[in-house]
C-alpha cells in the first residue's frame, strides 16, 4: 500500500439538533468507512492512516461531540448517543450502509453503533480498544483529580506525555513521534470540562455488559503486542465474542500502534473489506 499526497478534504458542519453541530471532514475515494476517534481527541487519531486510507475508502473524519471543531455540551451524554451522532452524521450524506471503525474509546463507540442499528454495518474495525464485561482486565482508575492535573499541565509537557506514554520505546523519539506530537498539539484543543463529561461516559459503558454475540457483522479487530494500558487479552475476549472477527496482533507496537504503524494497520484495514 502506497503514500499518497493527501487528496483534498471537505468541512462539513452538521447540525444534529438544535443544541450541537458536529464538525466531519470528507476524504477519499471507494466505500464510506466512518471513523470514530479516541478518548478526549479528535478526528486528529486518524490522520495519519488517511494518507493510505483515501485510495481505499472515502473517509468520514468526525470529531466526536466537546472535542475538535465539534460543539461542546453542558450535560451529560452516553454512548448511545454518540453512536447516534454517528448515525445521522451518515444519514446526512446519504449513507445507509457503510464500513465503521473505532480507535480506543472510539471503539466504545462503534460497538454500541453495531448493537442500535446493525444494518448499517458493512464491517466494523476496532482498533486499541476493549468492551466491558466480567471476562475482561480491570483497566487502571482514572480519577477527575488525576485527570485535572494532567490538563492543568504545561500543554507542550501535556501533549509530548499523552504520546510518549503510549507508544513502543522504539518509536519514542523517533522523527515519526515527534510529527505525531505536533499533530495533536495543532489538532486536538481540548476542553476540560469537555473532557470530563467524556470520561463519566466512559465510565457508564465499562461498568455495564456489553452483549457482542449479538454483533454479526464481519469484525477485524486490531491491537498493538505490547499494549501496557489495554492489555492484548482485551482484543483476545472480543475475538471469541464475537462471531465473525478476525484479530490481527501488531507486533512492536503498544497503544498508539496506529500512529506507529499507520501503513501496516490501514493496509490490514483495506485487505479485510477487499477479501469480504
Amino acid at each position: 500500500m502506497k503514500q499518497t499526497d493527501k487528496k483534498r478534504s471537505q468541512s462539513h458542519e452538521i447540525a444534529i439538533d438544535k443544541e450541537l453541530t458536529l464538525h466531519v471532514e470528507v476524504v477519499g475515494e471507494g466505500p464510506a468507512l466512518l471513523c470514530y476517534s479516541g478518548f478526549a481527541c479528535s478526528r486528529y487519531n486518524f490522520l495519519p492512516m488517511a494518507s493510505y486510507l483515501q485510495n481505499h475508502f472515502t473517509l468520514y473524519l468526525l470529531d466526536n461531540r466537546g472535542f475538535g471543531r465539534s460543539g461542546h455540551v453542558k450535560q451529560e451524554y452516553d454512548f448511545d448517543q454518540m453512536a447516534d451522532d454517528g448515525i445521522k452524521v451518515m444519514e446526512h450524506f446519504g449513507q445507509t450502509s457503510y464500513h465503521v471503525a473505532g480507535i480506543s474509546m472510539g471503539g466504545f463507540i462503534a460497538q454500541r453503533h453495531a448493537l442500535l442499528k446493525p444494518e448499517s454495518i458493512k464491517s466494523l474495525h476496532l482498533l486499541a480498544t476493549k468492551s466491558s464485561g466480567p471476562d475482561y482486565p480491570v483497566t487502571g482508575a482514572v480519577t477527575e483529580a488525576s485527570f485535572t492535573q494532567f490538563y492543568n499541565m504545561d500543554p507542550e509537557i501535556g501533549n509530548r506525555f499523552a504520546i510518549e506514554a503510549f507508544v513502543h520505546p522504539q518509536f519514542k523519539g523517533s522523527s515519526e513521534c515527534e510529527r505525531v506530537i505536533e499533530l495533536r498539539a495543532k489538532e486536538n484543543p481540548v476542553d476540560l470540562n469537555q473532557a470530563l463529561i467524556q470520561l463519566r461516559s466512559s465510565w457508564k459503558f465499562l461498568e455495564t455488559p456489553q452483549p457482542l454475540e449479538k454483533i454479526n457483522s464481519p469484525t477485524l479487530i486490531i491491537h498493538g503486542e505490547n499494549d501496557p494500558f489495554l492489555i492484548p487479552d482485551n482484543a483476545r475476549i472480543m475475538q471469541r465474542n464475537i462471531h465473525h472477527s478476525q484479530l490481527e496482533i501488531i507486533e512492536n507496537c503498544s497503544h498508539l500502534f496506529f500512529f506507529e504503524r499507520p501503513q501496516l494497520t490501514a493496509m490490514k484495514m483495506a485487505s479485510f473489506v477487499e477479501a469480504l
